[in-house]
């Protein structure tokens, strides 16, 4: 069984990832799993002097706070498979440090004291601090459930990430404890309006709009809201013409309000139909002068061809790569190409060359045996490098899936990648060795991200999400297509996104030890220095591996291939 432990009451918060055999599961208390809680947070933040006696402190279950667990109970008895716990001290004082926290006097008058916070909260979500500003509306609301101005924050931090459930569980919350307040009917149409009901956002949406015309004071902005809102829902339900109808009411009287502009724009206009002649292409030069910058046209066709020496390499086409590189080069050299819309094929362009030019590439031949290598860019470093696995030679063959985040391969997802992906990798013939590398680009740009914005309330639950993602599809892709599957760690090779990256690598290595179907190639300790950096042998461009690495790729092989 797993469960989440959630710690939300200080800017150090943490989540534990509790997984629990079934013998461990008949013996283990509510008080066990709190005591294994406070170890864990304390080896995670050893200058917290926190409260360390387990009987201070109260667990319940994200979707029942209000019910404690006692601490003799059996966890079984209590918690659910994958269920979300929250942990937090029965008594006011969370804990002290060497960390500059501000800490409220007790004495202080409770008004005073939550008007103080309240504006620091709303300070953090004006500056889109999404995760302190939800960290101190959930402190209040655990002294002051009823507190407006927490619940309303809470609503529209949820509303703005897309976290339409929370939002709505709150409203409800809200219109609870202040029954006559029609922000909250607002919110709650908006809530519903997410979760995809659109009969329900239009019955509380022209509820709020009836008591705002009893009322009489209704502001334009308030107004616009509103029509905006409800024009999104009759969207949801195939009512296009009252759409129209309803956001007319706002194109005609401004045209400064974006969100109506474009509700009505997406409404009246056909997308994706061409809007104008192309310009016929300016005649090519006979020569041309380096220190002159490239044409906008001439960047595209430069593309095209940076383009189709990756479409070539990619095939296993040598001579031919070699040979267009030799000529395309003295049209990239120092030109700062990386600063200009091209940059992505620039930058495999130079990639490829430069690991071309490591050291030389076998010849191909109708029997060569292949390994296939799934990933972004990172499949280049390895293509078409020899290994030697139980007293065979093996080739790797790269099957590039561009710019592809794990988050794109969720069932929900329409982004283009996804469909380029499962396009790829159908390619692989059924029962072939595989490797597969995704999630850098996640770790770089995204996870992070995701929890500033309080989409998840810690980086472990974010890692945690998405390999649910990672490992559902891998789990698919093997049940397709019977491939021996080895999942390779996210590269550490950036230093900006490596603790990042290796708090994923370590939580992928975790999620995959008792697994039976892929395997981990636990190889991070062979490319990092006793200081945590990369090792200088396998610097290649600041974004990749060298294509040496493949030695250390092909021991962990040896030690995982049948």
């Amino acid at each position: 069984m797993r469960c989440y432990i959630h710690y939300e009451d200080t800017t150090l918060p943490f989540t534990l990832l509790v997984t629990l055999s079934e013998h461990q599961l008949n013996k283990c208390t509510i008080s066990d799993l709190i005591q294994l809680f406070l170890t864990k947070y304390r080896e995670r933040h050893p200058s917290v002097n926190i409260e360390l006696n387990p009987k201070k402190w109260s667990i319940s279950a994200s979707s029942r706070k209000s019910v404690l667990f006692p601490h003799s109970e059996l966890v079984w008895k209590k918690v659910r498979n994958k269920d979300d716990l929250n942990i937090f001290l029965s008594t006011s004082v969370l804990f002290t440090s060497q960390h500059n926290f501000s800490v409220m006097p007790a004495s202080q008058p409770s008004s005073e004291r939550s008007n103080l916070l309240l504006s620091h909260a709303e300070k953090y979500h004006a500056e889109q601090n999404y995760q302190k500003a939800v960290q101190v509306y959930k402190n209040l609301l655990r002294d002051d459930s009823s507190n407006r101005g927490a619940i309303l924050g809470l609503v529209d931090i949820y509303l703005e990430v897309g976290r339409y459930i929370d939002a709505l569980h709150h409203v409800k919350e809200g219109i609870h404890h202040h029954r006559d307040d029609l922000v909250f009917m607002l919110k709650l149409g908006q809530s519903y309006l997410g979760c995809g009901d659109g009969a329900k956002a239009v019955d509380y949406l022209m509820r709020y709009s009836k008591e705002l015309r009893k009322n009489g004071k209704v502001s334009s902005t308030e107004k616009y809201q509103l029509q905006v809102a409800l024009c999104q829902a009759y969207q949801l339900l195939n009512q296009k013409d009252m759409a129209i109808v309803v956001i007319e009411g706002v194109v005609r009287e401004t045209k400064e309000f974006i969100p109506a502009v474009i509700e009505y724009s997406k409404l009246t206009f056909d997308l994706d139909v061409e809007q104008a002649t192309p310009s016929p292409s300016p005649p090519c030069q006979a020569t041309f002068d380096n220190s002159v910058a490239y044409s906008e046209d001439e960047l595209q066709l430069l593309a095209a061809w940076c383009t189709l020496v990756k479409v070539l390499y990619l095939q296993g086409a040598h001579p031919t790569t070699s040979a267009l590189i030799a000529l395309l080069n003295p049209l990239v050299r120092d030109r700062q190409l990386h600063k200009t819309n091209i940059r992505n094929e620039i930058a495999y362009f130079e990639c490829i060359q430069k690991a071309m030019l490591t050291s030389p590439l076998p010849c191909l031949t109708e029997n060569s045996t292949f390994i296939y290598f799934i990933g972004d860019s990172h499949c280049i470093s390895p293509a078409w490098r020899t290994l030697r696995c139980k007293n065979s030679n093996f080739v790797f063959h790269p099957i590039l899936s561009t710019g592809t985040k794990i988050w794109h391969l969720r069932p929900q997802s329409c982004f283009y990648p996804k469909e380029n992906f499962f396009n790829s990798v159908e390619k692989i013939p059924l029962e072939a060795n595989v490797v597969i590398c995704l999630g850098e680009i996640d770790c770089r740009e995204a996870l992070l991200r995701c929890v500033e914005k309080s989409i998840y309330d810690s980086l472990e639950e974010a890692i945690e999400r998405l390999l649910d993602v990672y490992l559902s599809v891998m789990e698919d892709l093997i049940s397709k297509y019977k491939w021996k599957l080895f999942i390779h760690p996210v590269p550490p090779v950036l230093d900006l996104s490596r603790p990042v990256v290796r708090q994923f690598n370590q939580q992928l290595r975790a999620r995959l030890h008792l697994r039976s179907d892929c395997c981990y190639l636990n190889m991070e300790g062979d490319l990092l220095d006793v200081e945590g950096k990369l090792k200088p042998e396998l610097c290649f461009d600041d974004t990749h591996l060298h294509p040496k690495y493949v030695k250390i790729l092909e021991k962990c092989l040896n030690e995982k291939l049948v």
